[in-house]
């Protein structure tokens, strides 16, 4: 996925779980990475996130409606959003932008988010289920970023919803990184490794450490880790 977020145009994107449109069973399995093809700052939209708030729940997920698929209700809505816990404090702000966003985002830092500054190059690895935004876009600059979202397989126990808005042909999968592991024997595949282990973000057995490692310029815990990956 590739995301544009031109100069002065570019708009916001409310409080939201990446869990919540990427659904699996029967735990939520869903990870982001987040690739900056331009420098991302305060000015220019940058995401913001809220450290810790991996181990909340996912409180809605995005589905088919079964009103227009299973009734057959062609004036019914297609997509639909359904509530799977309201009572998690971070509920009032879900799928919107939390009171006192606009810069300087006092609002922002008041309810537990930090923002991801980082430069063009760098990966921001996002748990599916950490509470993130972005602003608009306002300065003169771009701020694209390319996108690409894992989950687990059946090989785990782990199953896609069969309600999730998004769905693959009948017979067709998903694609198996587990059918690509000789990619792992490119070059530049393992200077990224070595790189990622020399930087503490992967153990000497290649393990990710994704919900323990540190964001370099904040020196607090979250539950995305933020990865210096020029290498790459």
């Amino acid at each position: 996925m590739y995301i544009f977020k031109q100069p002065a145009v570019g708009g916001e994107v409310t409080s939201h779980q990446d869990s919540s449109f990427l659904y699996t069973t029967p735990r939520p399995t869903c990870l982001g990475l987040w690739l900056a093809l331009d420098k991302s700052t305060t000015e220019n939209g940058c995401l913001w996130a809220r450290p810790g708030s991996h181990k909340e729940p996912v409180r809605r997920v995005f589905v088919r409606n079964p009103e227009h698929f299973e009734n057959g209700n062609a004036n019914a809505t297609q997509l639909v959003f359904e509530t799977l816990d309201e009572k998690d404090p971070a509920w009032q702000w879900e799928g919107k932008m939390p009171e006192g966003c606009e810069p300087p985002s006092h609002g922002l830092r008041e309810k537990g988010f930090s923002p991801l500054e980082c430069e063009a190059g760098d990966l921001v690895v996002i748990h599916g289920q950490v509470d993130h935004l972005s602003l608009a876009n306002t300065s003169d600059k771009p701020r694209e970023t390319f996108q690409l979202h894992l989950v687990e397989g059946p090989a785990e126990g782990i199953s896609w919803s069969p309600r999730n808005w998004l769905q693959y042909p009948p017979d067709k999968t998903f694609p198996s990184l587990k059918k690509k592991r000789k990619a792992l024997d490119d070059c530049q595949t393992v200077v990224c490794f070595q790189y990622l282990a020399e930087s503490n973000i992967i153990s000497a057995d290649n393990t990710p450490r994704f919900e323990t490692s540190v964001h370099p310029a904040e020196d607090k815990l979250y539950g995305t880790v933020q990865t210096y990956c020029n290498a790459c």
